[in-house]
């Protein structure tokens, strides 16, 4: 009995739950008890046979009205087979290790081939079919454009290119709605806060999240960006014809492509029709909805801001320009802070000496006893360091190599080897070589994470190109300029104007105040103009300098460095 007994362990042990096999003729009832079967508690076996099963269900020859069931009852399945899978890519250290690239690849193919079902099903009514009612059409519409978002977050959460063809797919199917008047009516959306939802609604949300440029943002950032974005999808104004009077219209969405909504400098295909896109009814709306408040009945309690007001402050809706990208696995040089960004750049230009701090006056530096316990601020320039600038070296460069690139920003990965030193919210200064030639941007550090064993990356969100360094001086109401600090002007910011803007600290400077701006051809008086962007440490104006003193001595521009005093650029 005990040989029986070890010859019946030694044999292969079946598994607890088999895979079921696939529907041969797709009946409701054996759907119903196929789906019963699945191996739930292996998400990812799961995900394969559903994957499988949509496959073969999309090239089955069954009726429209057959097929448009049975893609329903495989709907909720799919919900929470990708729900569960999520947690594995947002745990995941980033770059995505390689079974968590597994995971990305198997949720991209899963959301991908339900958007085709329903988009096939769709497409059925352009064949001819009469059996279609248009309120089914509404829903299979609906349903493909929710899903092709959902595949547009992920490849955007992972800082991957949409796949090729998904915004085609997207704009087909809006056009599709359009010619059968069907883009307001109402669709049963579990998932939507009403429980209802239109096709119209669903295409503005991912236009909205697309013109959000959700790159910036970490991966568990970008997926509550597209969920708190669904509330403001309707604010989105969309202007049928190109001539249609659009005010401040800064994105069109040109239908025949396979692109995302460009600016409306850029010019669009014949193929499709062109759409005009504007944030100006959605701008007041958000402002509303941050303002801190606070019940009435309980008006002794703090006031309280929305959960997602964080998130939201730092969504910018202008329209960026498409810079130059190096490859996947190319190399950049970097350098942190505003202050040493600024002395790196004075370094390396050969810039005149009225931007080092030897001609700033400053006083006598005190004792070290006296200044044991002073902080001074990260971004003015202090008075012991730069009275011995001249005699150091310039700021230490950072290499860092090119983790995946994305529309407006990196994600970079340096080892453990270099000693770096990142605050989210700061600025970087990145330097790449374009056709041999260096080429500097500016970018904002958006966020980081740290592992002693796979070392520093951070997601970087990329502002302009061409920084100048420049000093500047805020002025009071009797004039009197305040402590100096040091600024950078961007010459060549990625938005539709391209206007120079300044970079300056985020202490000491608002919205109309006029300040003295010193570059290497000389000072000028400039006012400030609307904050373009800030994060924290910095903030970015767009500025106005006065008429009278738009001459040579006082223009900001960026100057050539002088031959005796020009530095090497290698970093």
């Amino acid at each position: 009995m005990i040989a029986s007994a070890m010859d019946t362990d030694r044999r292969p042990q079946q598994p607890a739950n088999p895979a079921p096999e696939l529907p041969p003729q797709w009946q409701r009832r054996r759907l119903r008890r196929w789906l019963a079967e699945l191996p739930v508690a292996d998400l990812h076996r799961t995900a394969h046979l559903l994957h499988a099963a949509l496959i073969q269900l999309r090239q089955s020859k069954l009726p429209p009205a057959k097929r448009f069931a049975c893609i329903e009852l495989l709907r909720p399945h799919v919900k929470y087979t990708v729900e569960g899978l999520q947690p594995h890519i947002v745990s995941a250290e980033f770059p995505l290790p390689r079974n968590a690239t597994a995971t990305v690849t198997l949720v991209q193919a899963l959301l991908r081939e339900t958007a085709r079902c329903y988009h096939t099903f769709s497409l059925e009514k352009l064949q001819g079919e009469k059996t279609l009612n248009l309120r089914t059409l509404a829903i299979a519409i609906a349903r493909s454009l929710h899903y092709s978002g959902l595949l547009l977050m992920e490849s955007y959460a992972t800082f991957q290119d949409p796949p090729p063809g998904l915004w085609r797919r997207i704009h087909t199917l809006y056009q599709l709605a359009d010619s059968e008047q069907l883009t307001e009516r109402n669709v049963e959306e579990p998932e939507s806060p009403n429980g209802k939802t239109t096709v119209s609604r669903c295409y503005k949300h991912i236009l909205l999240f697309a013109a959000a440029h959700p790159y910036g943002l970490a991966p568990e950032g970008t997926r509550q960006l597209y969920r708190s974005l669904a509330r403001w999808a309707n604010y989105l104004q969309l202007a049928p014809e190109p001539g249609t009077p659009l005010l401040r219209a800064k994105l069109w969405v040109d239908t025949g492509s396979d692109i995302p909504p460009t600016p409306v400098t850029g010019q669009p295909s014949a193929a499709g029709r062109v759409y005009l896109l504007s944030t100006d009814a959605l701008k007041p709306e958000l402002e509303k909805y941050l303002q801190p408040r606070r019940p009435r009945w309980r008006f002794w309690q703090p006031e309280e801001r929305p959960a997602d007001a964080c998130l939201l402050e730092k969504v910018s809706f202008a329209v960026m320009a498409r810079p130059t990208r190096q490859p996947a696995d190319g190399q950049l040089h970097a350098v942190t802070g505003l202050l040493q960004a600024n002395r790196h750049l004075s370094f390396v230009n050969g810039l005149d000496d009225r931007l080092t701090g030897a001609s700033m006056r400053f006083q006598t530096p005190p004792p070290k006893a006296a200044v044991k316990h002073r902080r001074s601020s990260p971004s003015s320039p202090s008075r012991h360091t730069d009275a011995i600038s001249e005699k150091n070296s310039p700021p230490l460069v950072s290499r860092w190599r090119i983790v995946n690139t994305c529309e407006r920003g990196y994600c970079l990965h340096a080892d453990l080897k270099q000693p770096i030193k990142v605050q989210i919210g700061d600025i970087i200064a990145l330097k790449q070589r374009i056709d041999g030639a260096p080429k500097w941007e500016l970018a904002t550090i958006k966020w980081a994470r740290f592992s002693d064993r796979h070392g520093l990356r951070i997601g970087v969100h990329v502002l302009g190109a061409d920084p100048v360094p420049a000093i500047t001086w805020p002025l009071s109401r009797n004039r009197t300029a305040q402590p100096p600090n040091r600024s950078l002007i961007l010459l060549n910011p990625y938005d539709v104007h391209g206007t120079p803007t300044l970079v300056t600290p985020r202490l000491g400077y608002t919205p109309q105040r006029q300040v003295l701006l010193k570059s290497l051809e000389g000072q000028t008086e400039v006012t400030l103009l609307d904050e373009v962007e800030s994060d924290g440490l910095f903030s970015q104006y767009a500025f106005r300098a006065p008429a009278s003193t738009a001459s040579k001595e006082t223009a900001v521009t960026t100057g050539k460095a002088r031959p005796d005093r020009a530095k090497s650029d290698d970093g």
